[in-house]
C-alpha cells in the first residue's frame, strides 16, 4: 500500500473511531449495582447511572438467556461494568446467583474455605406475573391514556354509527344495559368501541412578531373512549348491550369497530433520530404552563418516524423584545444641536471653542439625556426594532403513544416552564 494512503487511513480512523465509540456520560455518584425496587421505573433507574437517561440503549447489554430482556422486574440486579474500556449495563434476574457466588463456586471449597458452609446451586424457577415488570414511565401519570382512546379524522367520526337512545327511562347508559344505535349496516354484528368527539388537534398558525396567529392545519380529533358494546340485533335502530362503560354513555356517542390493541408502558427510551422539528400543540387539562409529569400532544406521529419510547428535547420559543437602545441612539442623533465653527472670530485671533448659533447649550446634556435606559419626558412607547431572543431548552418529553399525525408524550424533565407551541427536536 502506498505510504501516503496508509497514513491517510490511520488519520481518518483516529478521527472517526472516537465519534463512533462515543459513550454517554455517567451520572455523578452513580452506583456500581442497583437492586430494582417495586415502584421503580426504567427512567428512574437509567437516571441513577446516566446523565441522559434516554441513552440507556447505548450501554444496554442484552442477555440472550433472558426472555424479553427489555423487561426488568423488582429484585433484578442492575450492574455497571466496563467492557473494552466502555461502560456496559448488565441485568441479572433476581434469585439467580451473584457474580461473587459464581466465582466462589468455581474456586471450590479449598483449604482457605475450610470450616465454611458449602453453597449449592441448582436450577431455579422464578414465576413472575407479566404485569409486574416495571414500567418505563410512571403509570399513574398516563393511566387514562392507556385505554383505547384514539386520534381520528373528523370524517371518520361523522360517518360512524351513533347511539340514538339509551331507552325510554334513561338519559345516560352504564355497564350491563341496552343502548340503541343507528347507522349499523347489515352484517355489522360484533364488538364495537363507544367514542365521543374530543378536542381538535391543529398545527400552529402563522408565526409573526413572536407569536402564532390563526388556525393551522387540522391533524385530527381526539376520540375519547367511553366503553364497549356488543351488537345483539342489527336493524334501524340496532340493539346494543354495553359490556363496559368508563364514562356515562350518551346519545350522540359514536361506534367504531373494536381494536385489539395491546397498550403497554414497557418500552426502551431512546433518542428521536430524525432531523425534524415539531411543536407542542395541546396540553391535557388545559393548563397554560407545563411542568413535569404532565401529558402533552405533539404534531409528530408515525408518518414522521415517531415510536413509543422516543425522547425529544423541548425548546421555549424565542421571546420578542424591542431594541429601544438603537432607536434612542438614532433619535438622540437627530436632536443634537447644530454647531458652526468660525475660523475667523469677530475679535481676531484663534479660538479653540466653537461658536454656537442660538442660545448657550450644555454639550454634555444630550449625552446624559439619551443614555440607555433613559426615557425622555413626554415621549412614550419607543418603537424600536423587534428582535427575537434565542430559543432556550426547557426540558425533555418521551412519547408513550403515537398516532399517524400526532402523539402523546409525558414531560420527563422540566428545567423551566413550557408553553403551548414550544418546539420539540431530537435531543
Amino acid at each position: 500500500m502506498d505510504m501516503k494512503k496508509f497514513l491517510g487511513t490511520i488519520l481518518l480512523l483516529a478521527f472517526v473511531l472516537p465519534v463512533q465509540g462515543d459513550s454517554p456520560e455517567l451520572a455523578p455518584g452513580h452506583p456500581e449495582q442497583y437492586v430494582v425496587q417495586k415502584g421503580d421505573t426504567l427512567w428512574d433507574i437509567a437516571s441513577r447511572f446516566l446523565q441522559d437517561p434516554w441513552r440507556w440503549p447505548d450501554i444496554w447489554e442484552r442477555n440472550p438467556q433472558i426472555d424479553n430482556p427489555h423487561l426488568i422486574y423488582p429484585g433484578d440486579i442492575v450492574s455497571l461494568v466496563y467492557s473494552g474500556g466502555k461502560p456496559v449495563i448488565r441485568v441479572q434476574r433476581g434469585g439467580a446467583p451473584t457474580r461473587a457466588q459464581m466465582e466462589r463456586r468455581r474456586e471450590g471449597p479449598g483449604p482457605s474455605r475450610a470450616g465454611r458452609s458449602k453453597e449449592r446451586f441448582g436450577p431455579q424457577v422464578r414465576v413472575v406475573d407479566r404485569e409486574s415488570a416495571i414500567p418505563t414511565i410512571p403509570l399513574d401519570a398516563i393511566a387514562q391514556f392507556l385505554n383505547p382512546s384514539l386520534v381520528v379524522d373528523e370524517s371518520e367520526l361523522d360517518r360512524a354509527p351513533y347511539i340514538v337512545s339509551l331507552g325510554k327511562e334513561h338519559l345516560m347508559g352504564g355497564n350491563y344495559q341496552n343502548a340503541y344505535a343507528r347507522g349499523l349496516k347489515s352484517g355489522g354484528a360484533g364488538r364495537y368501541g363507544v367514542y365521543r368527539k374530543g378536542q381538535p388537534y391543529r398545527n400552529p398558525g402563522n408565526y409573526r412578531n413572536g407569536m402564532y396567529t390563526g388556525l393551522g392545519q387540522l391533524l385530527g380529533y381526539e376520540a375519547l373512549y367511553v366503553g364497549d358494546a356488543v351488537v345483539e340485533r342489527v336493524g334501524d335502530p340496532s340493539t346494543l348491550y354495553l359490556t363496559r362503560a368508563d364514562r356515562e354513555v350518551l346519545a350522540g356517542d359514536r361506534l367504531l369497530p373494536a381494536r385489539d390493541e395491546l397498550l403497554s408502558a414497557n418500552f426502551m427510551p431512546r433518542a428521536y433520530d430524525r432531523d425534524r422539528r415539531g411543536h407542542i400543540i395541546a396540553v391535557i387539562d388545559g393548563v397554560t404552563q407545563i411542568g413535569q409529569n404532565q401529558v402533552v400532544v405533539l404534531n409528530l406521529g408515525t408518518r414522521d418516524g415517531i415510536e413509543a419510547g422516543h425522547v425529544l428535547a423541548v425548546y421555549q420559543s424565542g421571546v420578542m423584545v424591542r431594541d429601544d437602545v438603537k432607536y434612542r441612539a438614532k433619535r438622540a442623533k437627530r436632536r443634537e444641536p447644530r454647531v458652526v465653527v468660525d475660523d475667523q472670530p469677530e475679535f481676531g485671533g484663534s479660538s479653540d471653542f466653537p461658536q454656537v448659533q442660538g442660545p448657550e447649550i450644555d454639550f454634555f446634556a444630550s449625552e446624559r439625556k439619551y443614555s440607555p435606559g433613559y426615557v425622555p419626558k413626554g415621549i412614550r412607547g419607543f418603537r424600536g426594532e423587534l428582535v427575537e431572543l434565542p430559543a432556550e431548552r426547557a426540558g425533555i418529553v418521551m412519547v408513550f403513544r403515537p398516532f399517524e399525525r400526532v402523539s402523546y408524550a409525558l414531560v420527563m424533565e422540566a428545567t423551566r416552564a413550557m408553553h403551548l407551541y414550544d418546539t420539540v427536536v431530537q435531543p
